[in-house]
């Protein structure tokens, strides 16, 4: 698969954050920050099937890779299950991605990336985990069809990460 993704550590856990440079804003789990960091905001963002997001607010929070510390000013979803790193966040501290060499460069340092890591390990889990009954897999199935999973892709708008640079300046 393609090498989308970046182990941080953020809060004290380990996150595979996945580099989307489709996706305008950074969008982060409401479960991996503090709701009482949360700030209000009126910026809106589209997923890429063309249906609002909705948002909960923004936060900035740090995460560490090797021995640097990176801010991550993002919006807060509960319909994300994965950080999300847009854009705006590889322009303002990836010096640059090689696609051939799965790595991203912050300074001096490189570091790799995975192909959907997470995915592995949810894999991994599943096929390690007992069954409790034939059912379950069934039940699953059918929850997920009524609750198709959220957003995987989002697109900001525009005037919303222009805005957010002329809010930075000042």
């Amino acid at each position: 698969g393609r090498k989308a993704y970046m182990r941080l550590r953020i809060n004290g856990h380990t996150r595979d954050c996945l580099l989307d440079t489709g996706c305008e804003q950074t969008v982060l789990p409401v479960r991996m920050v503090d709701s009482s960091a949360i700030k209000p905001t009126t910026q809106k963002i589209t997923a890429a099937n063309g249906t609002d997001m909705p948002i909960l607010g923004r936060v900035q929070i740090f995460a560490e890779v090797g021995d640097l510390t990176l801010p991550i000013d993002g919006l807060v979803s509960q319909h994300v299950h994965e950080p999300m790193l847009g854009i705006e966040w590889l322009e303002d501290n990836c010096d640059s991605w090689s696609f051939k060499r799965g790595e991203i460069r912050i300074g001096q340092h490189k570091y790799k990336l995975m192909a959907s890591p997470s995915q592995a390990a949810d894999v991994h889990r599943k096929a390690t985990r007992p069954s409790r009954d034939a059912d379950n897999g069934a039940e699953a199935r059918d929850r997920h069809l009524r609750n198709p999973p959220p957003y995987h892709q989002c697109r900001g708008a525009r005037h919303s990460r222009q805005h957010s640079q002329s809010s930075r300046a000042s």
